[in-house]
Order: structure tokens, then sequence, then C-alpha cells
């Protein structure tokens, strides 16, 4: 498009905010552009994040971009990506101001060098798992966890991992990448890495839907093959698959791996939802016996993140429209196949207000002890069906929970930090009603098959992938408040 041409060329040499000055654009996807930019001053370098022209007048997606910088400062973990800076150009374009990262993703490392040593896989799903752990505590689901999306960041020696793309938006009419997404709703994924409610379309998708994408990813990086695979990525097939056939066990592809852990990546993959582990941190506590004792720091920090969670706060937010790349979860009390609901106050009944709404009338002086009897009556009716039909409370964990823990990981909503989406999303017919019986289901045919990767990663520069060796388990130190990045610090372009 000529206006996106005419856009991006004018980014080069940009002073943005009065601070930044624009050096390269990295590449565009369908709802934003991202380049590098420096800091002169402090002669630091950042990667800066623009809504498309064509959206800035969008008010709902200008409404999200701004909420997604909001969520974004609300993430502690050093396991995802920092934001500095929010703002705005003089055409009204916004813009976010993130920290850049350096390094390659885990396809790369997986196509790179094959399948994984089990400390080795397991280091990177608890660094992951560290970072879902604190988004899940915030209410958030990622929806979209795959390896092109679990990003080796490599600084100072050492290689973290960070957590890309909370880009899954609702809207029906967005692109993700260049790739249309249907129209027939909002929810979107990638086919091999859905679960079955997601490629139901159920609303009330929740935490365990990151789950099972986790176990996919153990799946993959340990035996080196996906558990669902189709001819060409056909997507109806596969999704075929995801719903009624049952994947080849890993041991069959890898017979050295530990019968135990096996039934752990297993149990990720249950369909029925309510018999994979309830939250992350369960997972995490499930892979402890198989992991190198220098990755149970992640598995500590799960549980903190996941314990916390009723210490914090919901975000504020100023529009009802659903935060860009956030699915909110539903509340969930207890491990249950059927469908959640979220919670909601009803307002409590008064004696003092009638059918209609208007104020009951004052009785007469020689009746008030008759009508206060009857006033203490109607209250205690109403306290009573309040809280017979006021939803619980959600549990939360106290200390590490086992892998049947009850705890529901879900809350209000946080946003995408970079729109970088190798593999094409797709989105697939939403549906409130719990999810059918197999004999009543048909997998969804409109949605886009998965196609090579795209070459466009917001925000990421590519380096090659190391040969196969230990990655860094150090102490994670406290998070501290984000600050602009160190000059050599983490950034990436994807080419």
């Amino acid at each position: 498009m000529a206006e996106d041409r005419t856009f991006i060329e004018s980014l080069k040499g940009m002073r943005i905010g009065g601070r930044y000055v624009v050096e390269k654009v990295l590449g565009a996807g369908g709802m934003g552009v991202v380049a590098t930019a420096k800091y002169p001053e402090l002669q630091q370098r950042v990667a800066i994040k623009f809504l498309r022209p064509e959206h800035a007048s969008n008010e709902i997606l200008h409404a999200r971009f701004v909420r997604e910088a909001r969520l974004a400062a609300r993430v502690k973990s050093e396991h995802f990506v920092r934001v500095f800076d929010i703002g705005k150009l003089p055409t009204g374009v916004p813009y976010l101001v993130m920290e850049l990262l350096s390094g390659h993703d885990l396809a790369d490392e997986l196509v790179a060098n094959g399948k994984m040593k089990v400390e080795t896989a397991l280091e990177w799903v608890l660094q992951a798992c560290a970072g879902i752990a604190e988004v899940h505590a915030l209410g958030v689901v990622h929806r979209d966890l795959k390896p092109s999306n679990l990003f080796i960041a490599e600084a100072a020696g050492k290689r973290l991992l960070k957590v890309l793309d909370f880009g899954i938006s609702k809207e029906s009419s967005a692109k993700v990448d260049g790739a249309p997404l249907t129209s027939t709703d909002n929810l979107l994924g990638t086919p091999q890495y859905m679960s079955p409610e997601q490629v139901r379309a159920s609303k009330d998708v929740d935490a365990r839907s990151d789950i099972w994408a986790l176990g996919v990813i153990l799946y993959e990086t340990l035996t080196g093959k996906r558990p669902f695979v189709s001819d060409e990525n056909a997507t109806g097939e596969l999704f075929a698959k995801v719903l009624y056939i049952d994947p080849a066990l890993p041991r069959e592809h890898e017979p050295s791996l530990p019968v135990e852990l096996e039934a752990v990546i297993m149990k990720c993959l249950a369909r029925d939802r309510g018999e994979r582990y309830a939250d992350v941190a369960a997972l995490a506590e499930a892979l402890r016996p198989f992991a190198r004792e220098a990755s149970h720091l992640h598995i500590d920090a799960v549980t903190q993140a996941l314990t916390m969670k009723r210490s914090i706060p919901p975000p504020e937010l100023d529009d009802p429209a659903p935060a860009l790349g956030v699915a909110t979860t539903t509340p969930d009390v207890k491990r249950s196949s059927g469908p959640s609901s979220r919670p909601t106050e009803q307002a409590p009944v008064t004696a003092m207000t009638s059918a209609t709404g208007s104020r009951a009338r004052e009785p007469k002086t020689s009746n008030k002890k008759a009508a206060f009897g009857l006033v203490a009556v109607a209250l205690a009716v109403a306290l009573v069906a309040f809280a017979l039909t006021r939803p619980p409370a959600p549990m939360v964990a106290s200390s590490p929970p086992p892998a049947a823990s009850s705890v529901a990981s879900s809350p209000p909503p946080v946003a995408s930090l970079v729109a970088s989406s190798p593999l094409p999303v797709v989105s697939s017919p939403s549906a409130a009603a719990p999810p059918p019986a197999p004999s009543a289901a048909a997998p969804p045919a409109s949605v886009v098959a998965e196609r090579p990767r795209a070459p466009f990663n917001a925000g990421i520069v590519k380096t090659t992938p190391r040969p196969p060796a230990a990655p860094s388990s150090a102490p994670a130190a406290p998070a501290a408040p984000a600050k602009p990045p160190s000059p050599g610090s983490l950034i990436e372009d994807r080419k």
C-alpha cells in the first residue's frame, strides 16, 4: 500500500517524543510497524511499536493499544518484554517504546539442534511457566503459546526466555501479519497448539488452554514431533484430530523418556480440561522430579506468582472492549469439565424498594412496630437470597500445589507486548454453550491453515542458534522497576 510505504519512509530519522530518534524499520504487520530507535542523550537503543495510521482513527483499536501499554507495565516478570514509554505522534498515531531483544526463538532452536535433552527442554518450559504464571494471575490467557513465541534472549552472557506475542486480537476484521482472519468470530490461535475448547470456540477458554499448549511444546521439544499433524497442515484435519483422535504416546517417538514424564505430558493433553493440571503451578510442580536443581527456582517463582494473585488489584480499564491480544478467563474454584461463568455481583433487594422501584411509604406511628418487623423479615430473606446466589470466591493456593491442585488462574486482562506472529493465527467460531459431544460436533472449516513462518516479527533481530548447551539457570533477581535498557541489552529483529 502506498500509504504504508509513505508512513514507513517518513519514520526514518524522526524524533519521537522529543527523545528517541528512529534508526530503521524492522518490519510491519497487519496492525503495526516496529522500528529501532536511539536515545541520543543516554546512548541507548530501544524498539518502538506504532499502530498503523489507518487504524489510528479507530477508537476501539486505539483504546486497546493504550490499554496494552498500561497492562504491560503491570507485568514485572523478567520473562516478558518491558515497556518504557507510550505516546502519540502529531498525526495521532500511538506508539509504545519497548526493550530491544537479541537472540532467537525456541522454534529456531529446534530446527538447528533437533529434539532436546530432558533437562534443557524443561528449563525452557519452566521459564515460560514462570512468565505465564504472573500473567495468569492478572487474569490473562495467552491463547497462542508455541515455540516461535518463546524467545531466547541473549544479553551479558545470559540466555533468558521471553514470552512474546499477546497479539491475538478479537477484531473480526483484523489481520495478523497480513493473513486475513475469518469473520465468523474472534477467537484465534495456531491450529497445532490449540486446545479442544479453542477449536470449539468456547467463550470461557481459561488458563488450562495454555496448559494444553505447554503440553504440546513439551511433546515437541522432547520428541522432535508434534502430537497433532496433517498432510500439508490441513486445518480441518488438524482440528478433527485434536477433537477426536488420541496422539501417539511420546515414548513411541522417544523411548528413553521416563514413563512418569510421559504421563505429565499426556495429562496436559487431556481433552477434558477438568482432567488437566488446574494451573501452571501444578504443572511446574509435576515437572520438578525431572528438572535439574537449578531449574527449581522457576518452579518456586510460578507458585509465588499465583499465590499473590489476591493481592493484585485488577487493572483499571476505561473502555469496555477487550484488550488487544487478551482473553479474559473465567474464575473456577474446582476442576470441572462443565462451563464456568464469570461471577457477577447481584444488587441486594431491600425492603424499602417496591417492585416498581419506588420507596415504600413511611408507616403510621401506630403501625411502626409491625412495620419494623416486616422490614426485618424482608431484609433477612434478601440477605439469604443474595448469599445463595452469589458465586463462590476463587481459591488461591498458599503453597506449591500438587498435580491435582484446584487453583484456577483467572482475573482481568493484560495485553500484547510485541506483535510477532511467525506462524499464522486463525480464528474459530465462538459458542457460549459448553463443548458439544463428539457425535454432535464437526471441526470448523473456514480457518486459515498454518503456513511457513512469516518474514515479519515485530521488534526482534534474529541470531543463529547455538549448538545444544545447558541454558543459564542463575537465580533471577527480584524484579526491579522498569528502566531503560543498558546499551547492549535486549532486542531483536526477525527477518
